[in-house]
């Protein structure tokens, strides 16, 4: 039993911030799913932190 109960609960704390961060910072649609993805993949919070930010500034520029 042990590790089981507490790594399932720190994932399904990492999906409510996830969509709680998806919903205040105005994240587009795909990161959502993208970032559960990335949480499963090896390096794929790396590529997921990258293509948000690389996102996130190109929506920056264009507002200025």
């Amino acid at each position: 039993m042990g590790v089981f109960p507490a790594h399932g609960m720190l994932f399904i704390t990492y999906i409510i911030i996830l969509i709680g961060s998806a919903i205040k910072m105005k994240m587009p649609l795909w990161a959502i799913p993208a970032g559960v993805l990335g949480s499963l993949l090896p390096f794929g919070p790396f590529i997921f932190d990258h293509l948000l930010k690389k996102n996130l500034q190109e929506n920056v520029s264009k507002e200025a």
